[in-house]
């Protein structure tokens, strides 16, 4: 089995590449690293404000089902799983759900290869264990030093430490490495989505759905840029917000299956019963039978 680590962008579940189709479990679990702060934060969620520590992030099952494509009690189960394996913690705060990433710190140890071609086989393996130490450490004084993005080793060698000519560009747009609360994160990468044909005015009536949840909101414009018509994709979002068509009631059913069917789950006859959840029940609704 391979060991170590090693760095992916944040911007993978935006490339244009792949297909918005459901996440695997895997790739709900790198998800949630990749959501969890990498440094103590405030965000804004829908009833305030929440502290986060480094490895937690604050998402509710009902953004994390339509953010992976998947039903929210299947998102309940692996969470529940997550948790039974220590994996992560979930704790509520101010309302919000908080989940920990227990093993944070192990996953984004980070080392760069300083293997150079002048080395012989024997000095490389003497000094494979000391490579594999160089982990990420004092992060925000390296930045202050060197002007160089987060993901370097304290390590390195000043010379091969370079300013990012990027980082006062993700500091206007809303860029990967964008520091600010979510709510100015949008707007400063607003223009930048409208350019790629993104209407403003549909995303400030998502936003009034969303209750001020500009994490969800930012998710879902960073979407809409991605896809081929961005205001067909807004428009699919919120025909999910709008009430649904009354359904039809027949008289002759019993209640609870008519309430059961406008829940979106199946109930069939089956002889003189009905076939619900596994299960055989009578107009009752006592079970009868598997």
């Amino acid at each position: 089995m391979t060991s170590g680590v090693f760095a992916v962008s944040r911007d993978i579940f935006e490339h244009h590449f792949f297909a918005a189709e459901p996440f695997t479990e895997r790739e709900a679990w790198v998800w949630l690293i990749r959501e969890a702060a990498w440094k103590a934060r405030r965000v804004r969620v829908k009833d305030g404000m929440v502290a986060l520590k480094r490895g937690q992030l604050a998402s509710s099952v009902r953004f994390m089902a339509d953010r992976w494509q998947w039903h929210r009690s299947s998102v309940d189960r692996f969470l529940k799983r997550l948790k039974t394996e220590t994996m992560i913690s979930i704790s509520v705060e101010t309302g919000q759900s908080v989940i920990t990433i227990c093993k944070y710190d192990t996953y984004q140890r980070v080392s760069l290869p300083a293997e150079t071609a002048s080395e012989t086989p024997s000095e490389t393996t003497a000094r494979q264990p000391r490579d594999k130490q160089e982990d990420i450490k004092g992060i925000e004084g390296i930045k202050k030093k060197n002007n160089a993005p987060s993901a370097v080793v304290d390590k390195v060698p000043p010379q091969a430490v370079q300013p990012n000519p990027a980082e006062n560009k993700n500091d206007r747009d809303g860029g990967p490495d964008w520091h600010g609360s979510a709510e100015e994160k949008f707007y400063a990468a607003l223009p930048g989505w409208q350019k790629a044909g993104v209407p403003r005015g549909m995303l400030f009536q998502i936003g009034e759905h969303l209750g001020g949840d500009f994490d969800q909101l930012i998710d879902i414009a960073g979407r809409a840029a991605s896809a081929k018509k961005p205001k067909a994709y807004l428009g699919g979002v919120l025909k999910q917000y709008r009430p649904p068509a009354p359904a039809k009631v027949d008289p002759k059913l019993p209640a609870w299956i008519t309430d059961a069917r406008c829940q979106g789950y199946p109930v069939e006859r089956e002889g003189t019963y009905w076939r619900f959840a596994g299960g055989l029940y009578d107009d009752t609704k006592q079970q009868v039978g598997n």
